[in-house]
């Protein structure tokens, strides 16, 4: 006889001698625990599990509905079970897990038992032949990720081969069983036990995920284990008839496909493979099917995480029943970031009492409304952000902020070429800060804080530092017939501040456009600072009801219009008293203005009608001094004609002085900050408390300590003047000493060429 048959008939006298002393099939069913997959230590048992024993009843190898049961028991309190073969009438056995009996380590909210969770398996025993042991392996999903447990059905998921010869000879080992509340394997949207929003769902699905996440306690986080060879979906094609039951007496559709209640919920959509690592993909909500008043996504709950995701709708055409890709609604400390939202009304909507909130890095386009669309009606929502979003070609806005949204950031974004406003902060918006931006492209207005008329006010916004450049274009919008469009505007919208802003180049052939727009009764605004230029108008404050707006220290230039515009009228002549819009505050007239050598300018003059003088009306307000133009660079005059005058832009802020009781005013201003050149234009503005900033007066050109023609320029004239000095053909003139070095020579020429003519 050969070793190796004496080693079988020893085998198989140690088997029947096992039998007759009781021999068992022990193991344990944990709950796994991140990292998913196998167990370090860290994962829990599960006490109270199913635990069935099967024979190969119908020798096929696999357990099926053809085999037997021949032993069954429940794990103890540390996952523990065994299992006696005794009763079983085969050598090859088949250990199996139910995993609807499954319960979490962690605790249940009030309201939910074990019928509404249901764990999927993610790792298992295996025998190895090489190795003659049980290692453990993954085992994402069971034997079929795409089929759900059912015992009652003989549908068996989640067991392991014994071969109890096997078994018996080479050793007895504790069988494991890992099973995740967290992990998702396929992308099926099925309801397979009818209860959907209320339970159980379908085994290893999003919505099982998500219902898990509301029964247990504490955080849960998704693993969208999808890959599972060639062929597999990352899309999920939500079923239009599933839908969470919120309560309350609302039209079916208008409840969410998937609801995120539980608190400290953290859905990422990533696509990972067996060892956890991203694909690269990340899984598609597919929601085409949904009717037009659907959600996909309702967030009720705080300190969520929803991230790397792509939603996908149908467009709903009817503003009464939009159809939404995320609703946050008394949602608080959450994070939406990393997704891209196409093709809904909404892209995504916050809603109801929802406070400090992020959404961040978020592409959302082709929404037939808007990308990311704030309202409240009834309760405020503050203090959220969207940072570094890229919000474009939506039908309406790409941001927009509808209802009693305040002291939020709107920052870091790129929104263009959207239907109607880039960026829109409207009825009772107060406190919000727009900030560093970029905002181009939008067919009606850039940045627009604009609340109807006769509600509450946009007001106490800050628009800063952002780039809003080649909006207003259109001659029609979502809401009809366009009067005009604006870089940033101001529709009943009082106490903003626009400061620090890059606002160009806004301007149509068909209609006018302007840098900045106040109408409707906007009151006490602020625009400073900004850099204003290549737009039909500068800064319009266009209505009789528009006051106490202050235009300051701005660089206003190259527009086709004027740098400022009371009653987008052109230039509204002074008539010494206050009137409207602005109260028709008169403009500073310059009377006199010299050139110091060191670069700054002595000015003289009054705010009151041209041909009479200065008017009291104006005593205390404050007049601000700009440089139009050294000839060189600045405004190139284009649409500033009134009269035979031109009335000024203000290229460079050089400072401001007070206007006497009498309505005059003199001082210095300055240095310049930029080089002399062949001329230089002044005009000015004036600004009166309570009342607001005028349009810019007429130019008048300061006169230079070096010009030796007399005529308040200078030009080539004055070069040949130096040149025949240095020749000695005329008496030097000390002006013509410009470089100071007490003599007039050809490096005072060049100086002259150099400085005044741009060039030698």
């Amino acid at each position: 006889m050969g070793r190796k048959a004496i080693l079988v008939l020893l085998g198989m006298a140690l088997w029947a001698a096992g039998f007759a002393q009781g021999l068992e099939i022990t193991g344990y069913v944990y709950e796994d625990l991140a990292p998913l997959g196998g167990n370090s230590g860290e994962d829990r048992p599960i006490p109270g599990a199913e635990v069935y024993l099967f024979w190969d009843a119908n020798g096929t190898g696999v357990l099926d509905p053809g085999d037997k049961e021949c032993a069954s028991t429940v794990t103890d309190g540390t996952g523990h079970f065994s299992l006696s073969p005794s009763g079983c009438g085969s050598d090859l056995l088949f250990v199996a897990v139910d995993s609807r009996s499954l319960i979490s380590s962690r605790r249940l909210e009030p309201g939910y038992s074990e019928d509404d969770i249901w764990a999927e398996e993610t790792y298992q025993s295996v025998y190895d032949e090489d190795l003659r042991s049980w290692p453990t392996v993954k085992m994402f999903g069971g034997r079929d990720p795409e089929v759900s447990d059912d015992f009652a059905n003989e549908v068996y998921e989640h067991w392991v081969t014994v071969d109890l010869k096997v078994y018996n000879e080479f050793g007895r080992s504790d069988l494991l069983f890992g099973f995740s509340f967290e992990v998702i394997v396929n992308t099926r949207d099925v309801d397979e036990d009818g209860t959907s929003g209320t339970g159980r769902s379908a085994q290893g699905t999003l919505r099982q995920f998500l219902e898990n996440a509301r029964a247990i306690s504490g955080p849960d986080r998704s693993y969208f284990v999808l890959a599972h060879g060639p062929g597999y979906s990352r899309t999920i094609r939500v079923d239009p008839d599933l839908w969470m039951n919120c309560g309350g007496g609302y039209n079916r559709k208008a409840h969410p496909s998937y609801g995120i209640t539980g608190d400290y919920t953290h859905l990422d959509g990533r696509v990972l493979d067996w060892d956890l690592t991203p694909t690269g993909e990340v899984v598609l909500l597919d929601s085409r099917d949904l009717p037009d008043d659907a959600m996909t996504i309702l967030l009720s709950a705080a300190h969520v995480t929803v991230e790397n995701l792509e939603f996908m709708g149908n467009r709903s055409i009817s503003p009464d029943t939009p159809n939404r890709g995320i609703r946050m609604s008394g949602a608080n400390y959450c994070t939406i970031q990393d997704l891209v939202i196409h093709d809904f009304h909404l892209g995504i909507e916050l809603y109801w009492s929802s406070h400090h909130n992020l959404i961040q890095r978020v592409e959302s386009y082709n929404n037939n409304h808007s990308g990311i669309y704030f309202q409240d009606y009834w309760a405020r929502s503050s203090y959220n952000e969207i940072r570094n979003c890229y919000l474009h070609d939506n039908d309406i806005n790409g941001i927009g902020f509808a209802w009693d949204n305040d002291y939020s950031t709107i920052s870091g974004n790129v929104v263009e070429d959207n239907g109607y406003a880039g960026i829109w902060i409207g009825y009772a918006c107060d406190h919000n800060t727009i900030q560093d931006n970029v905002v181009r492209g939008n067919k009606i207005s850039g940045i627009l804080l604009a609340s109807w008329p006769s509600y509450p006010s946009a007001e106490y916004n800050e628009v800063v530092g952002n780039l809003v450049e080649e909006n207003g274009g259109a001659t029609t919008g979502p809401y009809g017939d366009v009067g005009y469009g604006t870089g940033i505007g101001l529709y009943n919208a009082d106490n903003n501040i626009v400061r620090g802003n890059v606002i160009r180049d806004n301007v149509s052939g068909d209609i006018t456009v302007y840098g900045v727009a106040i109408d409707a009764g906007s009151t006490g605004n602020t625009v400073s600072e900004n850099e204003i230029t290549g737009n039909g108008v500068g800064v319009a404050v266009i209505d009789s009801k528009s006051y106490g707006n202050v235009i300051s220290r701005n660089s206003l230039y190259k527009n086709a219009g004027l740098g400022i515009d009371l009653g987008a009228d052109g230039v509204t002549p002074n008539d010494g008293a206050l009137g409207s819009p602005n109260r028709g505050v008169d403009y500073p007239v310059i009377t006199r203005a010299r050139t110091n050598p060191d670069g700054t300018i002595y000015v003289e003059g009054f705010v009151g009608p041209e041909n009479t003088g200065g008017s009291n009306a104006f005593a205390g307000a404050t007049v601000e001094i700009f440089l139009v133009t050294n000839g060189i660079n600045g405004d190139d005059h284009t649409g500033n004609a009134y009269g035979g005058k031109t009335y000024g832009e203000g290229w460079k802020y050089l400072g401001s002085l007070t206007v006497g009781s009498a309505g005059s005013f003199a001082g210095t201003v300055g240095p310049l900050g930029v080089p002399i050149g062949p001329e230089l234009l002044l005009s000015g503005t004036t600004t009166l408390s309570g009342a607001g900033t005028s349009e810019f007066g007429p130019t008048l050109n300061a006169c230079f300590p070096h010009d030796l023609t007399g005529d308040c320029a200078l030009g080539l004239d004055d070069v040949r003047l130096v040149h025949l000095m240095v020749k000695g053909c005329i008496p030097w003139d000390p002006r013509a000493d410009i470089d100071g070095d007490g003599d007039v020579d050809m490096d005072d020429v060049s100086k002259y060429a150099e400085f005044f003519l741009g060039g030698d």
